[in-house]
């Protein structure tokens, strides 16, 4: 498991990244990018304090996590939100009954999706983040 966590600067290889906007608590939307594999993991930061490593997270590739944040900081966050990754999944972000956001990634067969739940907080947390470029790719990731 990746130990290391920042709430300032851009996302890097085995950092996880939480928005500064993050409450005190730590509950949070989190991000790194792989050392191997080189692609963007999402995470949320109660479910894997609690279960560790079997915490489920979300896996974007760093080409569709620059389009998704570019793309996504265009919307007002708060409707339905539909992203086709170049894997052919599908990411969603739909709004919760306590004004938080499901994130869904469903395979392209829909034989597996992986969920996670982030509180109204969370995502604002997030969301304000996002659009002050703190979940941009660190420069030496992009080419």
């Amino acid at each position: 498991m990746m130990a290391h966590y920042q709430k300032s600067g851009r996302i890097k290889i085995g950092v996880w990244k939480k928005s500064s906007f993050s409450n005190p608590s730590g509950n949070c939307t989190e991000a790194t990018v792989t050392e191997s594999e080189l692609e963007v993991l999402v995470r949320d930061t109660k479910v894997s304090r609690a279960v560790g490593d079997k915490a489920p997270v979300l896996r974007i590739s760093l080409t569709d996590w620059q389009s998704f944040i570019s793309d996504y900081s265009a919307t007002d966050g708060r409707d339905n939100y539909i992203y086709r990754l170049s894997d052919g999944s599908i990411l969603t972000l739909t709004p919760a009954s306590d004004g938080g956001k499901y994130w869904r990634q469903t395979a392209v067969d829909s034989t597996n999706t992986v969920s996670l739940q982030f509180t109204r907080n969370e995502h604002i947390a997030f969301d304000k983040g996002l659009r002050a470029g703190e979940f941009d790719l660190d420069p030496s990731l992009v080419s």
